[in-house]
């Protein structure tokens, strides 16, 4: 009896590439798969670290005027664990963010920040401090009084156009922030301001914080927050245009 031996041949090159191909498109298939997922991802993501932060940071609509000697103690006592070092901040996190509401009660506001036109209103706190910058604008210096000299803040951008200051943001890239009224507060009074320049810096123009002559006889406002690079630095400063008394 004779033994056939089925032997399976080399594939044709027709096949070959048939199967060299469908293993291309699979692999661009999946590839395309696992962008798309990712994308959906990171903006689920911003989109919920967005949600919490404005929780966090919603502040009450009237609080009652405060006595002058009672703006300065309560400035007095928040600057005692404050820190001004700005090399220390870290971007925001849902788990910065979380600590921050965890800890919300342990720093007390010294003021409020608010623009109709934009749309922004939150807490100031002293310092620069990572859980105070994700409950609120931060004081830049430790001697800043409002209403008097350079009076600087800073405070994130998550560049959604609505939390912290990232209205800031999207109002100088689309050319609509001079000439804006910002208010800050204390209680006592309310200082309001009016934008007057505004730039894009380096993260080592902190100097721009500092007080001049100038600032002396025309008290301004000066800002701080993140271009969406995060590696450079909006700056906004506002003129002291007038005051009043604050009403609750």
């Amino acid at each position: 009896m004779s033994i056939i031996k089925h032997t399976v041949g080399p594939l044709k090159s027709g096949q070959q590439n048939q199967r060299s191909q469908k293993i291309k498109i699979a692999i661009a298939v999946a590839t395309v798969v696992i962008a798309v997922m990712a994308i959906l991802f990171i903006a689920f993501h911003d989109r919920l670290e967005s949600q919490v932060a404005q929780q966090i940071t919603t502040v009450a609509e009237k609080k009652k005027p405060i006595k002058p000697a009672a703006s300065k103690q309560i400035v007095k006592a928040a600057a005692k664990k404050a820190s001004w070092d700005m090399a220390a901040v870290k971007p925001i996190s849902l788990t910065s963010l979380a600590n921050a509401a965890a800890h919300r009660g342990d720093y007390a506001a010294i003021g409020q920040l608010s623009s109709s036109a934009l749309s922004m209103k939150m807490n100031i706190y002293v310092g620069v401090g990572n859980t105070e910058l994700n409950l609120g604008a931060g004081t830049l210096k430790k001697d800043d009084v409002m209403g008097k000299e350079n009076y600087a803040l800073a405070g994130h951008n998550m560049d959604d156009g609505r939390t912290l200051f990232s209205p800031l943001y999207t109002a100088a890239v689309r050319g609509q922030l001079k000439g804006v009224v910002i208010d800050v507060t204390d209680w006592v009074k309310v200082y309001h301001y009016k934008v007057v320049t505004h730039r894009f810096v380096s993260p080592y123009s902190l100097d721009l914080a500092g007080n001049t002559l100038n600032t002396h006889e025309q008290p301004i406002l000066t800002l701080f927050t993140c271009d969406w690079t995060a590696r450079g630095r909006l700056y906004v400063q506002a003129k002291l245009d007038w005051t009043t008394d604050y009403k609750g």
